[in-house]
């Protein structure tokens, strides 16, 4: 294409944005202007998804005033189109190409039809599909949440659900190890991403969780980011170059790579194990300082962290601070706050859990605030202690006070499901050749040849043969993990796989498979420490620690792997172990000081920061009375802390992070809606396109690009074979197959490219059913309401119907009703292409009479869709705007930012909805033969 400044293309991709103008053109790069949706775009030009636009004479276009106008001639000036036009009166000017409307009326697929390029039934029932499944997707509730390879847990859903559908939301996720923070997350900026109200995400975390993250987007969110180090992120412009970033926070100390992040604008800004951020009235780290300049510059921000009390009050006021320093602008008034909290928490306590609430109790509660309401709510318990009475209150003070819009928490002994741990541990000998003082002797070996007198290869051996089952090793490094897993391979014949840190990703994931796949694959998976982070295994029930990390919150790390929400069976923790070493001594501490295997340890980095020193110190001396010491005043330090947590859990935030009821109708409606997979649709476009697909095994097909495929770029399909399941199950069991959900990117990409071009928007089909004439002739059309406006304005939620269909006899006559699309589908017959093609050209007048009929009953319905549609859109508006406006005069967490974008989305949305327009989507001539 010849690209100048001034011509007027549609996006082949994104119809909606109306008519754009190049504004700027170099040998490389040609970016358009879209004024209708206020969206700039910038393509490489040798394959921009533009199509020209041009009229012919005869034809009438609009101007911006939607001023009509009939097209006598045209001339073209260096390479901008002239049109000369005549208007209602008769006068004649000429009209510039750039005066022309930037809302298009297109009418293609009759242009097609008239012509005689004409497809089959099959191409016009992918069209019509596409259209109706594009609909039901994007107005179902929970649209952006239901296509990721996870499972439905209900309060993963619940938060998601919450934070996701605000504009920008700024939030911490604080839940407890083994509830799903990063799953939460990855929830939200799916659903942002694909409702639009994101385009730009970066995310930031610790070097070690950079693979993690990589992974846990890409196999489960199906999102592509773009990992920078530090030679990518030093590029000219690097953080404009990709919409998804991914980055370690340690590049943030380099200023230049600081500057370039921040020269740009982000939608969304992730900040994982933001308790590594430390602030203090006395000292701030560059590491909090990075996020904060990096938050000023993102509209959105998530923060996750731990447990936040482990953070200290002034730790969590500084992460607060990060997400709304308007709101916390203070320490200490968010200590007054928290102590004036604290002092009522166990009068909140009784109304949650006490079946009869007392005076003194429900006093304290309304003296939180002069909140009129909360004075009524009180008053009504006071006369009747209802339960209709006690949810209303909970649900007031949930949602009027505290930090529960900012901060979601959830724990274990809020959440229910988790299995039991069961410590198995194994005394050993040590050997002579190893220390006493390391965790990991064998690595003071020069050879791999300690595998040979190590005691804990045989034990292992031993506890294979006798479980027969699936078990998860961890070592601490990648080169034992290498040796041990050779050794067992090689020398013992066992069926193992390696993972650790020196491999691809490509080679990371090949080997989970293996582990995971339950019927072929490897019986034992050998893990550096790096298999302890971002990979889940709950299939499996068994874990080995085949020596001891020296931190407690690794040992989290490593038993959560197995230890989450899906696990079906106890876990068995095996640790073998050297008497009278290192090892020894913290096995012990672990177990009887922390109670580490046991239940999930929320206490250990704290109690590690305080022992730590006399922990070297046994170490030293391994002396008995001393470690026995040093297990008891642990033991009793755990205590007091988790019962320190327990007396000051906010059980409002508790509840606002999950309301179990509420979170169960979420995981429902989801599946209710993928009952209806997108199996049907997806093997019509495969014949379509000429996919080939074989059966893999129940509800899994193996595809690959058949020989006559149509097209060089269908979505997620290559020469190589990919495995695809339509069963969420399947796919977490697999990881290495696409999970094939209605907002996958093969699903969603199949409708784009059906929809986006003209396949299946000209169509002749030959039916025979005798309780109709024959020879008699009916025009199918298809008509969309196109509102051109950008995705973020979210004006598709309020459209009632983007399907108009009618069918429509030679004589005028509705057989809507009738003529069902399936009715046709299952009365059609065969037809050559000549006859097809000498009916459209004998019958071309008939047919344009019969269309216009049909087009002009689908313009009928345009003013009752704009009507009802900016109907829903005030009434859904409104109800939330005057919603965060009046709890802003009592929760100042609500942010005036929040408000002002529903304000600005409601006019945008009334304004682009004002303007829609009927577009005709596609034409089917039917004719029923004798």
């Amino acid at each position: 294409m010849s690209f100048s400044v001034g011509q007027r293309y549609l996006s082949t991709t994104e119809l909606e944005l109306g008519l754009g103008i190049i504004t700027q053109v170099d040998h490389r790069m040609v970016e358009i202007f879209f004024p209708a949706a206020e969206e700039r775009r910038t393509y490489a030009s040798n394959n921009a998804p533009l199509s020209r636009i041009s009229y012919k004479i005869g034809d009438v276009i609009t101007d911006r005033d939607s001023n009509e106008y009939k097209v006598l001639d045209l001339t073209d000036n260096n390479g901008v189109y002239i049109y000369f036009v005549e208007d209602a009166s008769g006068e004649t000017r000429p009209m510039p190409e750039l005066e022309i409307g930037d809302q298009v009326a297109l009418n293609a697929p009759w242009e097609r039809l008239a012509a005689g390029n004409i497809d089959g039934s099959q191409w016009f029932h992918l069209r019509y599909r596409s259209l109706l499944e594009r609909e039901r997707l994007e107005q179902a509730p929970y649209y952006g949440l239901m296509g990721p390879r996870i499972s439905l847990t209900p309060h993963q859903y619940f938060i998601a659900n919450n934070v996701a559908k605000r504009p920008a939301p700024r939030v911490l996720l604080a839940d407890e190890v083994g509830l799903g923070k990063t799953i939460e997350a990855g929830l939200i900026i799916h659903q942002q991403l694909m409702t639009g109200r994101a385009g730009r995400v970066l995310i930031s975390v610790p070097d070690t969780l950079v693979h993690q993250w990589l992974v846990e987007m890409l196999r489960k969110f199906n999102l592509h980011f773009s990992v920078y180090d530090k030679e990518r992120a030093l590029e000219a412009d690097a953080f404009e170059q990709n919409q998804l970033v991914l980055i370690s926070n340690k590049l943030w100390h380099d200023e230049a790579i600081l500057e370039s992040a921040l020269s740009a604008d982000w939608d969304l800004m992730v900040v994982d194990e933001a308790h590594h951020l430390h602030w203090s009235e006395t000292e701030v780290s560059p590491e909090y300082e990075h996020v904060q300049k990096l938050s000023q510059k993102s509209a959105g921000l998530l923060l996750l962290t731990a447990t936040p009390e482990q953070l200290g009050l002034e730790g969590h006021y500084a992460r607060l601070h990060l997400l709304d320093p308007q709101r916390f602008d203070s320490l200490e008034q968010f200590k007054t706050q928290e102590e004036r909290y604290f002092e009522v928490s166990s009068s909140i306590n009784e109304l949650i859990d006490a079946s009869e609430v007392s005076a003194e109790s429900l006093d304290k509660i309304q003296a939180m605030s002069d909140d009129q309401i909360l004075a009524d709510l009180v008053d009504a318990m006071r006369e009747q202690q209802s339960s209709d009475n006690k949810e209303k209150l909970i649900n007031h003070l949930i949602d009027h006070h505290g930090t529960g819009r900012v901060l979601f928490r959830n724990t274990r002994s809020a959440i229910k499901g988790f299995p039991q741990r069961v410590l198995v541990e194994k005394a050993l000998e040590k050997p002579g050749l190893y220390s006493t003082f390391k965790l990991t002797p064998e690595t003071e070996l020069e050879s791999d040849q300690w595998a040979e007198i190590d005691p804990r290869v045989d034990y292992l051996v031993a506890l294979y043969k006798e479980l027969k089952d699936k078990l998860l090793v961890i070592c601490q490094n990648a080169e034992t993990a290498l040796a041990l897993e050779d050794h067992l391979r090689l020398r013992e014949g066992l069926k193992t796989t390696a993972f650790h840190e020196g491999m691809t990703i490509i080679e990371q994931d090949r080997s989970a498979a293996y582990f995971a796949d339950l019927e072929e694959g490897a019986q034992l998976l050998i893990c550096s420490e790096i298999g302890s982070e971002g990979r889940n295994f709950q299939f499996a029930h068994h874990i080995v620690m085949f020596d001891l990390p020296s931190h407690p919150d690794l040992l989290e790390q490593r038993i959560g792997r197995l230890d989450r929400i899906g696990q079906t069976e106890d876990i068995k923790i095996h640790v073998p172990f050297f008497t009278g070493t290192v090892q020894e001594i913290y096995k012990r501490w672990y177990d009887e000081g922390l109670s580490a295997f046991s239940q999930a340890c929320a206490t250990g980095d704290a109690l590690i920061q305080k022992y730590q020193e006399e922990l070297n110190q046994c170490i030293i001396s391994i002396d008995s009375a001393q470690i026995d010491n040093l297990v008891n005043e642990t033991a009793k330090d755990n205590a007091e802390l988790k019962a320190k947590i327990e007396n000051g859990r906010d059980r409002l935030l508790e509840l606002n992070s999950c309301q179990p009821i509420a979170a169960l109708n979420i995981v429902h409606e989801i599946e209710d809606f993928e009952f209806d997979d997108p199996k049907k649709f997806m093997d019509t476009a495969f014949n379509c396109f000429g996919v080939d697909r074989e059966r893999h095994s129940e509800n899994t097909w193996v595809i690959q690009a058949g020989e006559q495929m149509l097209t060089d770029h269908f979505p997620g399909v290559t020469d190589e074979a990919t495995t695809v399941t339509y069963d969420r199950e399947r796919a977490l069991e697999r990881e290495d197959f696409q999970f094939l959900t209605w907002e996958h990117p093969m699903v969603t990409g199949v409708m784009d490219l059906v929809l986006d071009h003209h396949y299946g928007n000209a169509a002749f089909t030959l039916i025979k059913d005798q309780r109709l004439p024959a020879g008699t002739l009916y025009i199918e059309t298809l008509h969309s309401p196109i509102v051109q406006a950008s995705k973020a304005s979210q004006c598709y939620r309020f459209m009632p119907t983007s399907v108009i269909r009618h069918v429509v006899s030679h004589d005028n006559k509705d057989f809507t009703q009738y003529l069902t699309d399936q009715h046709i589908h299952e009365h059609r017959q065969k037809i050559s292409k000549a006859l097809r093609h000498e009916v459209i050209k004998s019958q071309k007048d008939l047919i344009y009479k019969v269309f216009q009929v049909a087009e002009s009953q689908a313009k009928k319905k345009l003013s009752g869709i704009i009507s009802e549609a900016q109907q829903k859109a005030t009434q859904a508006l409104d109800l939330e705007i005057n919603r965060l406006t009046s709890l802003k005069s009592i929760n100042p967490n609500i942010r005036q930012e929040e408000i002002d974008a529903l304000a600005t989305q409601k006019e945008a949305c009334l304004e682009a909805i004002q303007g829609c327009q009927i577009k005709l989507e596609a034409i089917r001539v039917i004719v029923n033969g004798s």
